[in-house]
């Protein structure tokens, strides 16, 4: 996804999403350079899940 901002510059950004149980996976992600955006409580299918999102920056 491309993010244009105010001053037009643009960013390359990845977007994913998890859940906060994924400890291995989120370790990972974070080593390579994603970084937590959003936490959120879901209840979907009667199972209480922390969601979290996280974006890298390309450039």
């Amino acid at each position: 996804m491309i993010s244009t901002l105010p001053d037009q510059e643009q960013q390359a950004l990845v977007f994913l999403e998890t859940t906060e149980d994924q400890k291995t996976a989120i370790a990972m992600y974070v080593k390579v350079g994603f970084r937590k955006t959003e936490e959120r409580e879901n209840k979907a299918w009667g199972v209480k899940h922390v969601e979290q999102a996280l974006v890298m920056n390309l450039n």
